[in-house]
């Protein structure tokens, strides 16, 4: 009798859309549906009775990477893909930033701050400090004095074996524990470049000029060193690291001046040395 069956095997098929073909009680045959399904949620799953499961990738629509530290999450050709998230507060002094990936947060690198104060005056030093890419100076983190060996990719940043090239940011409104409590940050509405002078170091003057000039509510002062801040820099903020280029056995001496909104300045040094 077409139909009847008295063994599983005579359930059998060529449908590869069908498993588990199998004879009832009633001899009958029956089978389940293949699953297609292969989880990934940027393909499109589907079946043919002649091939079996197919997957035909998508290139749009949210999906989730599993990546915390990733975002806007979006399929491409059958394959999720997001964007690393960008971890930075502005606050060069607090370390890199990178996102913990068990939790998708943004954590710093250290938590010892990377500036250097330029100044002696504990009270009044943390309106501006130096950041200077130089994790292993040997005079120290604090020291107004930066040495970096040419050649050393920790702090020179080039390839000619005649310079370093340092790189270094100004940082206005800088907590930092590590001085006298008596220093609170206070906002800046001015900062003034005292050294170079452009018409002695237009290199440097310029590079440094540079960054700063791309400081929120920035003017000019009323001399051609000096800035303002309109609004007042009321949180730390600090300006992109500038090249600073030192031939190799010379030093370069940098001074700036920060002015807060009730008429106090903070004069900074540093020294950066190249050694051969």
């Amino acid at each position: 009798m077409p139909g009847c069956c008295t063994t599983d095997a005579q359930c059998a098929d060529s449908d590869q859309c069908t498993i588990n073909e199998r004879c009832t009680a009633l001899h009958t045959c029956v089978s389940d549906p293949r699953t297609c399904d292969d989880g990934n949620s940027c393909t499109t799953d589907s079946c043919s009775s002649a091939d079996g499961c197919g997957h035909v990738g998508i290139s749009s629509g949210p999906c989730d990477d599993g990546n915390p530290c990733s975002e806007n999450d979006t399929c491409n050709l059958g394959t999720c893909q997001g964007v690393a998230i960008q971890c930075g507060d502005g606050n060069l002094c607090n370390g890199i930033e990178t996102c913990i990936s068990e939790a998708g947060v943004c954590s710093s690198s250290s938590l010892v701050s990377m500036c250097t104060p330029g100044s002696a005056r504990a009270d009044r030093t943390c309106a501006a400090e130096w950041f200077v890419d130089n994790p292993n100076n040997p005079k120290g983190i604090l020291s107004k004095r930066q040495i970096c060996r040419q050649g050393d990719p920790s702090c020179d940043h080039d390839v000619s074996p005649d310079t370093c090239s340092f790189h270094v940011a100004v940082c206005l409104h800088v907590p930092d524990a590590r001085l006298d409590p008596s220093c609170s940050p206070i906002d800046v509405v001015g900062y003034r470049l005292q050294r170079p002078r452009e018409s002695k170091d237009p290199a440097t003057a310029g590079a440094l000029f540079a960054v700063i000039d791309a400081l929120p509510g920035v003017s000019a002062g009323t001399r051609p060193d000096e800035r303002g801040f309109d609004p007042p820099i009321d949180a730390v903020q600090c300006t992109a690291p500038a090249t600073v280029i030192v031939p190799a056995g010379k030093s370069t001496a940098l001074r700036g001046r920060a002015t807060t909104v009730d008429g106090l300045t903070d004069r900074d040094a540093l020294r950066l040395s190249c050694k051969r």
